[in-house]
């Protein structure tokens, strides 16, 4: 980059910079961008491994992707590797195929378009209240039923017996039995507030 016209004279009197060279007016050259081919700069006859193309193929840029493919110009075949290569795929060129949009469906004298779904169904979503775990919940901590306050009382059916009805293992073998006569009187008293049981 040239020095500015002051800062050169100003170097020039001190002797730091020549006169001379000032006066040459170095200039830099400041490269053009290579990401896209120029189209002088590329033969169209050569490949690019360097090798000469057969008489009928050129070699043209897909922009679209961004690179080279070989096209012969008497039978309109194409190729993404040079024809001489063994590996070549020489193929007519897809046609760009013109998409005829089918006209709408009338339903009950609507307009409605069908959507395709691409996604999935999503899953139903759990409720928040089995989900979170709440520090102040016993049963966040315990085996104990998860629910509402009166959740692992007491039962109306249930015989009153004064013993812990959660006991299991050998305790809930050795606890007292409700009396026949009481489970039958609450079974009575269950089937006539609540209607029976189904089993």
């Amino acid at each position: 980059m040239p020095l500015p016209s002051a800062l050169a004279a100003k170097l020039a009197r001190r002797g730091i910079l020549s006169a001379e060279r000032n006066l040459a007016g170095d200039e830099e050259v400041i490269a053009e961008s290579y990401d896209k081919p120029q189209e002088g700069l590329v033969d169209h006859n050569i490949d690019e491994f360097g090798n000469p193309l057969p008489p009928p193929w050129e070699k043209v840029w897909e922009p679209e992707f961004e690179t080279w493919y070989y096209w012969e110009t008497v039978t309109d075949k194409v190729s993404w590797l040079p024809p001489s290569d063994p590996d070549a795929v020489i193929t007519y060129p897809k046609s760009k195929s013109v998409h005829i949009k089918k006209p709408p469906e009338l339903v009950r004298d609507k307009i409605v378009e069908k959507i395709p779904r691409s996604r999935p169904k999503p899953e139903k979503r759990r409720s928040r209240m089995e989900e979170e775990f709440d520090p102040m919940d016993p049963s966040s901590y315990s085996d104990a039923p998860k629910g509402k306050w009166s959740t692992g009382l007491k039962k109306l059916d249930d015989a009153k017996t004064g013993v812990d009805s959660t006991a299991n293992g050998p305790l809930f073998q050795q606890r007292p039995y409700p009396s026949p006569g009481e489970v039958l009187s609450r079974n009575k008293m269950a089937n006539r507030d609540y209607g029976p049981t189904k089993p």
